[in-house]
C-alpha cells in the first residue's frame, strides 16, 4: 500500500512539474529578482488589453520605467515598448501603431541576449512634485552578448529623458521622450 501511494505521489508529482513550482527566470533588467517579482512585470501588467496603461503605471519612477523598458525589449513586449514612449518622441513615435509595431519587431535585438541595464546617474528626485510636461533624464548602460559562436559582450551608454504625461484618465506617468547615445 505504501509502494502505490509513494507511487501516486511521484505520477501527480510529474504531472504537475514537480513537488516544488520551478522558480521564475530572473528578469532581464539585471535586478537579480525572479521576473515574476520584479517591478518591471509588475509595470509590464498596467498594459491593458485594449493597449492603453493603468493608473498604478503612474506611481513608477523614470529609473523603474528604464528597466522595464529594457525588459520589454528582452521580452519582445513591443506594446509596452510604445505606449511607454511619447508621443512627442522625434526619434521613434510614429502614428501608425502596426507599422510601428512591426518595424520594432522586424528586429527587436534578435541577434542579442540582452543582460542588464545598469542605472548610473538621474536627476528624479523622489520627494519633488512633477507636473504634466516635466522632464528628467536617466543615464544608463544596457550590456547584451552576440548569440551565437563567440558570444561577444557589447554595451552602450544611453541618457533617455523621460516626461511627464497624461497617460489617460487624468493620470500622469513618466514616457520615453528621447534618448542621447553613446
Amino acid at each position: 500500500m505504501v509502494a502505490f501511494i509513494l507511487r501516486l505521489c511521484l505520477i501527480m508529482s510529474a504531472m504537475s512539474g514537480g513537488f516544488a513550482k520551478k522558480p521564475s527566470p530572473p528578469c532581464p533588467c539585471g535586478s537579480n529578482l525572479p521576473y515574476s517579482t520584479c517591478t518591471c512585470s509588475v509595470l509590464h501588467s498596467c498594459l491593458s488589453p485594449s493597449l492603453n496603461l493603468s493608473p498604478s503605471y503612474s506611481s513608477a519612477t523614470p529609473e523603474e520605467v528604464v528597466r522595464s523598458r529594457y525588459s520589454a525589449y528582452s521580452l519582445k513586449s513591443i506594446p509596452y515598448i510604445i505606449k511607454t514612449t511619447s508621443k512627442d518622441n522625434p526619434q521613434h513615435y510614429l502614428e501608425d501603431f502596426e507599422v510601428w509595431k512591426a518595424r520594432l519587431e522586424e528586429d527587436c535585438y534578435d541577434k542579442y541576449t540582452l543582460n542588464r541595464c545598469d542605472i548610473s546617474s538621474s536627476n528624479y528626485s523622489a520627494s519633488a512634485s512633477y507636473k504634466e510636461g516635466d522632464e528628467v533624464t536617466v543615464t544608463f548602460t544596457a550590456f547584451m552578448t552576440e548569440k551565437g559562436a563567440g558570444g561577444k559582450t557589447n554595451s552602450f551608454e544611453e541618457v533617455s529623458t523621460f516626461r511627464r504625461e497624461d497617460i489617460g484618465g487624468g493620470n500622469l506617468g513618466w514616457l520615453y521622450q528621447f534618448g542621447d547615445v553613446d
